[in-house]
């Protein structure tokens, strides 16, 4: 089983890290929040910095506008070409390692860790699957 995917996002470490911070927040976070929230190695200047890059190539996006105290503050989310991205390296390292290992056992990883409502979300998907392959 290969599989040749080229990703088109390549990241600094601090870009990951604002990324990630983003990623895990329940919420949009302001730039201050962001620097919070990614520990030493991201000071509120390289938060600024980070942010304008990435909202130009679209993965994040000002989610809304918000009093910061008397002083109005932008606050960002992830977009879903961001959440694509993430697919998308999933789906590569999924490849990368079912060269190695048996893709059922993969599968079977995935199961272990899933709630009720994911499994019955994949006995779905895999029964349509089943089904195309019966057609086509």
């Amino acid at each position: 089983m290969t599989r040749n995917i080229t990703l088109q996002q390549n990241f600094t470490r601090k870009e990951s890290s604002v990324l990630d911070v983003l990623w895990r927040s329940e919420k949009p976070l302001s730039a201050s929040e962001i620097a919070n929230g990614g520990g030493e190695e991201l000071s509120i200047y390289t938060v600024h910095n980070m942010l304008g890059g990435l909202l130009k190539r679209e993965l994040i996006c000002i989610a809304d506008i918000v009093y910061s105290g008397t002083v109005l503050c932008r606050r960002f989310e992830t977009t879903s070409l961001f959440t694509q991205y993430s697919i998308d390296r999933f789906v590569e390292q999924y490849y990368l390692l079912a060269q190695k290992i048996d893709p059922a056992v993969l599968f079977a990883a995935l199961l272990d860790i899933a709630e009720p409502g994911v499994i019955a979300a994949y006995d779905e998907l895999v029964a349509r699957k089943k089904r195309g392959f019966e057609k086509g």
